[in-house]
């Protein structure tokens, strides 16, 4: 006889099932949380970080690289995060001048570097820094559930901080500003041959090397990298630029003709030309204020403007720059920075007409700029300055410029000008396919980086090689 299996109950089912039921709830309300925790977990990582590196920051320049006051912390008064030791300004935390620094969140600093906003209560996607406190704030919060409610976090703590955040005390360095260095190069015996089908000008160029060169201190990073700048008084030969031809392969020219002429094969550095981020990365948030509100009569730095008809032609290039629009009024935001290359040789590209052209205006101007548009290095508030305007040399910044009037554009090359910084050289006119032409001296910058040693003296005036400071492969 065969024997007959029992089968499941229904009442052993229902108690399956709900078992089942109650460890998926577990499972799901783990999952959940366990995204707050990454969530916030990211953030406090992200100040952390951000702490270390402003921390860097402010032992090489005495200053917290932040301009720009944000007022909108209501939601952070109301959290009670606010305390009372952050009786300052909160201010914009200048991610682009923390080096080696990644983020998981504050992506609308991007909005604001580019000047992509209406109003700064815009951009909650972005830290902030009391400048008193230097405590660090997540202007958009990261929500986390705690005991079934929700709970918003804006920095790695939860109450008003009783402490203000010490920062590096400011060193003293061996090596400063503006201090010359012993860098030598190697020696051409010809000379940089720039044709005018490369130039736009009407002639050929021969750019000779100059011999003995000296070279100061432009930058010290805090990756312990440093850029050296030949010193403007030895250079005495002037290149020319001309029409939307210039326009287009000048910054790569003027590149590599420091390259070619002012590069040290044996400790492996190229030279490049200064360009106009060199100087914007010395500015004081006083400097960046006056770049950012800066109007030639017509248009705001930053802003866009769209022209028709007969006002819509172009050098190639500016197709492919952030800030343009072509046939579109919306301006393009994937594309190369005025100080970018743009071609890895010369072109033979000139000039497009579009139907319409939107232009962002990018040019401001400076002329006798204070010393107080610039940072401050032990107390010397000249330094830069000095550096970059102490005489009335011209020369060129390897950067490309926009200048938006009420009919027309000029298209140009950035430069230094008898203590003025970028003064309107017209290369290419978009009114009626009309070219310029402007002349300016070359400067090359180097970068002397980790695997290079510096040894420092103690006077480092240039006054012959002995007062540089020495440098050697590590």
């Amino acid at each position: 006889m065969i024997k007959k299996e029992k089968g499941i109950t229904v009442i052993s089912l229902s108690i399956a099932v709900i078992i089942i039921l109650a460890i998926t709830g577990m499972i799901l309300y783990s999952a959940k949380d366990s995204i707050y925790i990454q969530r916030l977990t990211n953030m406090q990582n992200d100040i952390a970080n951000l702490r270390d590196k402003v921390s860097l920051y402010y032992s090489e320049y005495g200053e917290i690289p932040a301009k720009t006051e944000y007022f909108d912390i209501s939601n952070l008064q109301t959290s009670g995060v606010i305390g009372a030791n952050d009786t300052g300004k909160f201010l914009i935390l200048e991610i682009e001048n923390l080096e080696g620094l990644t983020l998981n969140y504050g992506k609308d600093y991007e909005k604001y570097k580019a000047n992509d906003y209406t109003d700064l209560a815009d951009l909650t996607d972005i830290y902030i820094i009391n400048d008193v406190s230097h405590n660090i704030f997540y202007v958009q919060g990261i929500n986390v559930k705690e005991n079934d409610q929700m709970k918003t976090y804006y920095t790695d703590y939860t109450e008003g901080d009783k402490q203000e955040v010490q920062l590096i005390e400011i060193k003293e360095n061996t090596i400063k500003v503006g201090d010359y260095v012993n860098y030598t190069y190697d020696e051409k015996n010809q000379g940089y041959t720039l044709l005018a089908s490369q130039s736009g000008y009407i002639n050929d160029q021969t750019i000779n090397q100059k011999s003995e060169m000296k070279w100061r201190i432009l930058n010290i990073h805090t990756d312990g990298t440093v850029d050296l700048i030949g010193d403007i008084n030895s250079f005495d030969q002037t290149v020319y630029f001309m029409g939307g031809l210039g326009y287009n392969n000048g910054v790569y020219l003027l590149n590599d003709i420091c390259k070619e002429l002012y590069s040290n094969s044996n400790l492996e550095i190229e030279a490049r030309s200064i360009n106009l981020e060199d100087i914007e990365n010395q500015m004081s948030e006083e400097g960046i204020r006056a770049r950012n509100t800066y109007n030639n009569g017509t248009i705001t730095y930053g802003k866009s403007k769209t022209y028709t008809e007969n006002n819509t032609n172009y050098p190639n290039l500016y197709a492919r720059e952030n800030g343009s629009g072509i046939n579109s009024q919306e301006p393009k935001k994937d594309g190369i920075e005025v100080s970018d290359n743009g071609y890895t040789s010369q072109t033979q590209e000139i000039s497009t007409k579009a139907d319409s052209l939107t232009v962002t205006q990018n040019r401001y101007y400076f002329s006798n700029p204070p010393a107080s548009y610039f940072k401050d290095y032990d107390g010397n508030s000249s330094a830069i300055k000095d550096l970059l305007f102490e005489t009335e040399t011209e020369y060129w910044l390897a950067s490309r410029f926009a200048n938006c009037y009420s009919v027309n554009v000029d298209f140009g090359l950035c430069n230094i000008a008898t203590n003025k910084l970028n003064e309107d050289i017209l290369l290419y006119d978009s009114t009626s396919d009309t070219t310029g032409e402007g002349n300016r001296r070359i400067r090359p910058v180097i970068s002397l980086g980790n695997d290079i040693e510096i040894t420092a003296v103690e006077n480092a005036d240039g006054s012959n090689t002995k007062n540089m400071h020495q440098i050697s492969k590590k």
